[in-house]
C-alpha cells in the first residue's frame, strides 16, 4: 500500500482521501482470506499454529464479515462523503 500511496501522490490533481478509501476494503479483504496474503500469516500458518483447513475456514468467515461490514457501512459513508 505506501507503493501505491507514493505513486498516487505523484499524480496532479488526484484526491488522495478518496483514493485512499479505494484501496482500504482491498487491504481487508485480502489480508484475512489466503496463509500468504500479509507478513506474519505464512509464519501462523507455517508454523502449525493454525492448521491449514481452520486457517482457509476463518479467512472465509472474515472476509465474509469484513464485505459486509464494507458494503453496509462503508459504501453509503463512501457516497454521503462524496
Amino acid at each position: 500500500m505506501p507503493v501505491m500511496l507514493a505513486a498516487a501522490s505523484g499524480i496532479p490533481g488526484i484526491d488522495m482521501h478518496m483514493f485512499v478509501l479505494m484501496l482500504l476494503p482491498t487491504l481487508g479483504i485480502m489480508g484475512i482470506l489466503t496463509p500468504y496474503a500479509t507478513g506474519p500469516s505464512p509464519v501462523y500458518y507455517g508454523s502449525g499454529y493454525i492448521p491449514g483447513p481452520l486457517y482457509w475456514r476463518l479467512g472465509a468467515i472474515f472476509g465474509l464479515v469484513f464485505l459486509v461490514a464494507w458494503l453496509a457501512i462503508g459504501v453509503p459513508w463512501l457516497a454521503l462523503i462524496r
